[in-house]
């Protein structure tokens, strides 16, 4: 029974040390995803009052801003204290004029929703993408060069200072 084992050597604990590590850095990438995928799928539209409009940054670049609070009917506890998003100038001028926003939520989760022209930063997946990027040079490192014991290369010198 001993012998079905097998044993831990570095280049199998080192393996599995990179396949923890891409675990890691792509769990908030694909937590986020799957949590698209449930607002897609069973998110509710709702209509939230806007507490304050913020239009920031220089006159040719300017990033326009939204906080609103969500009605009781979504939100019956108030988890949620005002939340403030980034949004597209047409969202930005709805809002100001209305005091209002379409928003997509879901019902059993409204920490979890997405308003009408909302802008949403790609940082994160550039972030995970070079991270994968450096973890899949390391594991090519550790492939290629991984493979020799440090008793080999002596080896390898002494022979070498020999002849």
């Amino acid at each position: 029974m001993a012998g079905l084992v097998a044993p831990a050597t570095p280049q199998r604990i080192s393996r599995w040390a990179v396949v923890l590590v891409v675990v890691l850095i792509n769990l908030p990438v694909a937590h986020s995803t799957w949590l698209d995928w449930r607002l897609d799928r069973y998110g509710t539209d709702a209509v939230a009052v806007v507490t304050g409009t913020a239009a920031l940054g220089p006159d040719d670049d300017l990033r326009y801003g939204v906080e609103f609070l969500f009605g009781a009917d979504i939100d019956p506890d108030r988890r949620l204290p005002n939340v403030s998003v980034r949004v597209d100038r047409s969202a930005y001028d709805s809002a100001v004029g209305t005091d209002r926003v379409q928003v997509r939520v879901l019902p059993d989760r409204p920490s979890v929703f997405e308003v009408d022209g909302q802008v949403r930063s790609r940082l994160v997946w550039v972030l995970t993408g070079l991270a994968d990027a450096a973890v899949a040079g390391f594991a090519v490192l550790l492939w290629r060069f991984g493979r020799r014991r440090p008793e080999d290369a002596v080896t390898g010198r002494l022979s070498d200072l020999e002849t």
